[in-house]
């Protein structure tokens, strides 16, 4: 859930107090909504659920049910943005590797310890460093979709589960 931040969806903290009134006992928690998120485990959300209807504060299901509804409704933005992202970077690398072909091709042509050869060479260098460093912006944009994705999935369910 670390794309929360990207995403523009706010953090929730849920305030949830309880007392029992055979035993007299009183409590209260607070839970960080997306730090608790970030288990994606459908149990634990599960036994929240029960926790808060249960508690004298069921209203902080309602929190929970806006936070879903407003992080599903971004999701489809963002991934937008991620894949125009994804297209472009794809472009920019092969026109990296083309470049990066024709600098091997000039520079082969020239015999080795020479200033032209070793001038390609700095210029190829360069270039790969360049063509590196997009794969791993395309290689990060992919992950970043696939994290929304299982994400989604995650809160889809949840919201299954609340009904």
């Amino acid at each position: 859930m670390y794309f929360t931040e990207r995403i523009g969806v706010d953090s929730v903290d849920l305030e949830i107090k309880w007392s029992d009134t055979w035993s007299g006992r009183k409590g209260s928690m607070l839970i960080h909504w997306i730090k608790w998120m970030e288990m994606h485990n459908v149990t634990k959300f599960r036994k929240l659920l029960k926790i808060i209807r249960e508690s004298n504060t069921p209203d902080e299901e309602k929190k929970i049910r806006e936070w879903c509804e407003q992080f599903l409704e971004q999701t489809e933005p963002f991934k937008k943005k991620e894949v125009n992202f994804i297209f472009d970077m794809k472009e920019k690398i092969r026109k990296l590797e083309t470049q990066a072909d024709l600098l091997k091709y000039q520079r082969d042509k020239f015999r080795r310890n020479t200033k032209p050869y070793k001038e390609l060479g700095i210029r190829l260098k360069e270039e790969k460093k360049n063509l590196s460093t997009a794969k791993t912006l395309l290689r990060d944009a992919e992950q970043n979709i696939k994290g929304v994705e299982s994400d989604k999935k995650f809160i889809l369910k949840c919201l299954e589960i609340m009904g």
